[in-house]
């Protein structure tokens, strides 16, 4: 993988990070970076979260392979994949996801989204339920109302990202909060997040998707209530997996979720931040095959 930033951290997080053939599909008119891993079993997309790339699975994408077919892409405007000047809107990325399907022949497919990419899956689930086997949400947005002051900051006309590089510095402050465990906040982690803010147009496109949905206040009210209408119709068969010191999207979005739909299964990980697939691997690896075994 291309090294953007130049620096020794940022080849450490290129080395340690990248654990599979970059491949590439036209997905609908995006150029689609993704990784495949797995020849048995039900296919298995992992969709990774707002200003992240696909390499975020990377502890994630061979153990979940021993069982199952897993795609991993780059979702539109993020990483390697294309980043055209769309609205970058939810239903955006819902229409990239099916393109993206349709692209490698998937009918139907097990959906595990992180973060933004779990809002993407449920999306897609409520429109689509025909096209998914079930669905994993990890640290997922899209489930309440409460949402870090951070994020809600993004929706501001004169906030952004930082210059053109992110400094070392703020990301070592912002991991102290997405990782509850210490001896995760590597220099190979930062340097991996680093580099996938830098890439060109990813920070644009997170603060156009933060301010399609976001205010200072916190979720938008058109949003939340696409939310509490549609979030009780879901039938597909939903694994919700938390970290219970989440501060970017935190667990009491879980609770408000399952008040309207009790038939959302819920894990909530200990010791575990809102990075969960990658602080919390091992547990979180074992809980989705489990699931996904079922």
């Amino acid at each position: 993988m291309k090294t953007t930033s130049g620096d020794g951290e940022a080849d450490a997080a290129n080395r340690s990070w990248h654990c599979s053939e970059d491949l590439y599909v036209q997905a609908g008119n995006v150029r689609t970076r993704y990784w495949q891993k797995g020849n048995v079993g039900s296919p298995v997309v992992l969709l990774h979260g707002l200003g992240s790339y696909l390499d975020s699975w990377c502890l994630n994408i061979g153990q979940l392979a021993t069982a199952h077919r897993v795609y991993a892409p780059d979702l539109i405007g993020h990483g390697h994949t294309d980043k055209p000047d769309v609205s970058y809107s939810l239903d955006c990325f819902v229409g990239f996801l099916g393109d993206f399907l349709s692209s490698l022949g998937l009918a139907r497919a097990n959906l595990v989204g992180h973060s933004w990419g779990g809002s993407v899956a449920l999306r897609f689930a409520m429109l689509h339920p025909d096209r998914v086997e079930s669905l994993v949400l990890a640290g997922s947005s899209g489930l309440g109302p409460h949402v870090s002051f951070w994020l809600r900051l993004l929706t501001l006309p004169y906030f952004s990202l930082g210059a053109a590089r992110v400094g070392r510095q703020a990301l070592k402050i912002v991991s102290r909060r997405v990782i509850s465990r210490p001896e995760k906040r590597t220099p190979e982690w930062v340097g991996m997040t680093r580099e996938r803010l830098e890439l060109p147009g990813v920070r644009a496109v997170v603060r156009a998707v933060t301010r399609n949905h976001l205010n200072l206040r916190g979720i938008r009210p058109e949003v939340l209530a696409l939310v509490r209408r549609e979030l009780p119709n879901l039938r597909v068969r939903t694994l919700v997996i938390h970290g219970a010191n989440d501060w970017l999207i935190p667990p009491s979005n879980v609770t408000f979720a399952r008040s309207l739909n009790p038939r959302l299964e819920v894990k909530i990980l200990e010791r575990c931040g809102h990075e969960l697939q990658y602080e919390c691997s091992e547990e979180f690896n074992r809980l989705v095959l489990d699931f996904l075994s079922r």
